[in-house]
């Protein structure tokens, strides 16, 4: 039997005799108090921040968005569909903005080394765009013509401010784009790939041993490919892609930057 509840007191968790597993996501309900309140209960916080897991306390995405996975991969996309390496990232003004433009950097070297260009216009690639967190969405179109400048051809817009109206400026500008998931089915023709955190599967993966009693588990928010463009991301790219990626969370590959 499941339920759904609101709230959940430690006297419920400690007096209930037949509960096995308590998935709670936030705001924290006080999880760290109810596993030690009920220690024959198995605990799952899923995207809660703060905590340390526990014998009887499994984590998933503690540590929050998997941001510099999710990034670097967008950058090893980003110089794979480029034929000069003319690719750009569109940032919030933030640590966690930062901490994407590297990991989109690293991950366009790892796919093209130096990415050197022979013929004009010789700019710096990747072009990074910092929005600032004040400024007005309606905003976020006009600060896109930074890419235009540059002749940028592939953009991973950092999710955070992937607004429908400027992911639609670029597609007007035929940029195409990588970012966490499709807004629209009339962007389709200029849209690259979604690189998208998911909880649910994560759940599933670790719920079998929860009910078995095992718990203890701090496991990152697993990212998935959506909404493919085949047009853009063939059957053969998509492979690789899905290598890179498996290898990022099985910790084969480090992004290379550090929260």
């Amino acid at each position: 039997r499941f339920q759904v509840r609101n709230t959940l007191a430690t006297s419920e968790v400690s007096t209930e005799p037949g509960l096995k597993v308590v998935i709670a996501l936030p705001p924290d309900p006080g999880l760290a108090g109810l596993a030690a309140a009920a220690p024959q209960v198995q605990f799952l916080g899923v995207g809660i921040p703060g905590l340390t897991s526990a014998a009887n306390l499994s984590l998933i995405g503690a540590s929050g968005k998997p941001v510099a996975e999710q990034a670097f991969l967008a950058g090893y996309i980003a110089a794979m569909l480029s034929p000069d390496y003319r690719v750009g990232i569109i940032t919030q003004d933030s640590p966690e903005g930062l901490l994407a433009e590297k990991a989109f950097t690293n991950g366009f070297h790892f796919f093209c080394g130096l990415c050197q260009q022979a013929f004009p216009p010789i700019y710096n690639y990747p072009v990074h765009l910092e929005i600032k967190t004040d400024v007005p969405e309606g905003q976020y179109p006009a600060y896109a013509d930074v890419l235009v400048r540059y002749q940028v051809e592939v953009a991973f817009v950092y999710p955070e401010i992937a607004t429908p109206d400027l992911l639609d400026y670029l597609s007007q500008k035929n940029i195409k784009i990588i970012s966490e998931s499709l807004p629209f089915e009339d962007l389709l023709p200029d849209w690259i790939v979604g690189i998208q955190p998911k909880g649910i599967p994560a759940i599933q993966q670790i719920f079998p041993d929860l009910v078995a009693g095992k718990g203890g588990q701090n496991i990152s928010i697993p990212l998935f490919l959506t909404d493919i463009n085949p047009d853009l991301l063939s059957e053969g790219k998509q492979r690789l892609v899905e290598e890179i990626l498996s290898d990022l969370q099985a910790g084969y590959i480090d992004p290379g930057v550090k929260p």
